[in-house]
């Protein structure tokens, strides 16, 4: 399980290194904003954890980097890497259900669950890098943990894109009376 520091709430809206470059790398500095990864401490059932993923792009499918990765794709890759770590070492959890949301929370992207199976194969098939400081909330409070994240880089770009168009499939939530499916807006 990733190294968990503590940290304030301003930093919630901090940007999160994929790939965190020294001034002697000549690995590109790649970085990505998130607004807000919160972590439910109760609710659901015992094998499955919720998670509320909020980004503030109001696009997603937009190259990440200047390439062919979509930030879309770095935000799955991310919920892949948060189970991993987060949840998958711990015998009884199945695995982690995602809500994810574009545009500071105005547009629901949809909601996916991500098993510990397929977490793992993830890991198997395109490695883990160096390890990304990231900022997860519990109930409101702030936590910093160092998460590795997924190896994409070269023709490991297609493969991933590819298996997550067929490994996810975002579908709608309930709250209520309402059914709320992606690209609805919140607001």
């Amino acid at each position: 399980m990733g190294l968990i520091l503590g940290s304030s709430l301003s930093t919630l809206l901090s940007t999160i290194n994929l790939a965190p470059a020294t001034a002697q790398s000549k690995i590109p500095s790649t970085a990505v904003n998130i607004t807000r990864i919160n972590i439910a401490r109760q609710g659901g059932d015992a094998l499955n954890r919720w998670v509320t993923f909020v980004v503030p792009d109001r696009s997603t499918a937009v190259p990440a980097y200047g390439g062919s990765l979509r930030l879309y794709d770095v935000h799955i890759a991310k919920m892949i890497e948060i189970t991993l770590d987060q949840f998958c070492t711990q015998p009884a959890t199945k695995g982690a259900y995602f809500n994810y949301e574009a545009d500071n929370g105005r547009i629901f992207m949809g909601k996916l669950f991500i098993s510990c199976d397929i977490a793992r194969q993830a890991k198997a098939t395109y490695g883990l890098g160096r390890a990304e400081r990231t900022i997860l909330e519990y109930a409101g409070n702030p936590e910093v943990v160092y998460i590795p994240v997924l190896d994409l880089n070269g023709p490991k770009i297609k493969r991933f894109q590819n298996f997550i168009s067929t490994a996810f499939l975002m579908g709608c939530i309930e709250t209520g009376t309402q059914v709320i499916c992606p690209g609805d807006r919140l607001d």
